[in-house]
């Protein structure tokens, strides 16, 4: 899908709307942080990496976040499948090249930059490491199964000089891994409208190798409402449609609302994988409304202060 990433839009103008439309009819979709509180210090950065991902035809496997200690080693599990061909993990915190990263591998081998399959970038705000598939490791090919991706602090120097602001948590990071992968998940929102008592559709759909997907699967969204209440909803397997999964969600009050959707399961072969997007769609009052003059555009210009 083709996304159209925006920043603190204002579900009310003339140009969300526009939005809506736009990306609604071209395979896309609009992705809307609203009012970020302090724990979503890094939605908008996740956001722009969704698209890069997109642009890079990578999936998302996982998309956790958390706080990292002075002498911790941070394990963060995720699968790799016999569909995968590249696995790449993205971190972001402040400052990132605090951190050192690697790779474990379903073996149990440590692998950094020093083996020629593996790169690694850091700035101040975000480390990188990625790594062809198979993956020579202690003269073993790793491939399928169950790898951790590796997260700790570089030394003592680093830190101290962030331990004050931290409030003694730790060095709070977000965590992306991603693969070039034959196994895909596509995901949008629906709406039948943009007034409030809309209802929103959730649907995703996997594939393997370009055809419908054979393997088990289960598929949830989570969703965050526009005054902040978290549920779960079970995506349903969709009859006649073999991969497909939806579920309806009545939007009972204006604003934006959040969906991370996930599936999880087993392929064909009988390897665990998961796959994640992030997705939004908003209401208003008066949503409905036809602009005046006719048309979407001509309206406020300030609906991205991001």
């Amino acid at each position: 899908m083709k996304p159209l990433l925006t920043g603190r839009v204002h579900p009310s103008t003339s140009t969300s709307r526009a939005l809506i439309d736009l990306t609604g009819s071209t395979d896309g979709y609009l992705l809307m942080t609203g009012n970020l509180s302090t724990d979503e210090t890094f939605l908008l950065s996740k956001y722009y990496l969704q698209v890069l991902a997109g642009v890079n035809n990578d999936e998302l496997v996982l998309d956790p976040e958390g706080y990292i200690q002075r002498d911790q080693t941070m394990r963060i599990p995720f699968y790799v499948t016999e569909s995968d061909v590249e696995i790449a993990g993205i971190v972001l915190a402040r400052p990132a090249h605090a951190l050192e990263i690697a790779l474990e591998t379903p073996n149990g081998n440590v692998v950094t930059d020093a083996n020629p399959s593996v790169q690694t970038r850091a700035s101040s705000r975000t480390i990188y490491i990625r790594a062809g598939l198979p993956l020579l490791a202690d003269g073993r090919p790793a491939h399928g199964g169950r790898w951790h991706l590796l997260l700790a602090l570089a030394g003592r120097q680093s830190y101290t000089h962030f331990r004050a602001s931290t409030q003694g948590k730790g060095l709070r990071y977000s965590a992306s891994v991603t693969a070039y992968s034959n196994l895909r998940m596509a995901a949008r929102v629906d709406q039948d409208s943009l007034e409030p008592g809309a209802t929103l559709t959730v649907r995703a759909v996997l594939t393997e190798y370009g055809a419908p997907f054979l393997g088990k699967a289960r598929v949830q969204a989570e969703l965050i409402r526009p005054n902040g209440f978290e549920s779960s909803i079970e995506l349903a397997a969709v009859p006649g449609e073999t991969g497909a999964f939806a579920a309806a969600v009545a939007a009972t009050m204006s604003g934006i609302y959040r969906f991370r959707i996930v599936a999880s399961g087993r392929t064909v072969h009988d390897m665990p994988f998961t796959r994640e997007q992030l997705r939004t769609a908003a209401v208003w009052h008066g949503g409905g409304r036809p602009e005046p003059g006719g048309g979407s555009g001509g309206g406020q210009t300030d609906w991205c202060n991001a």
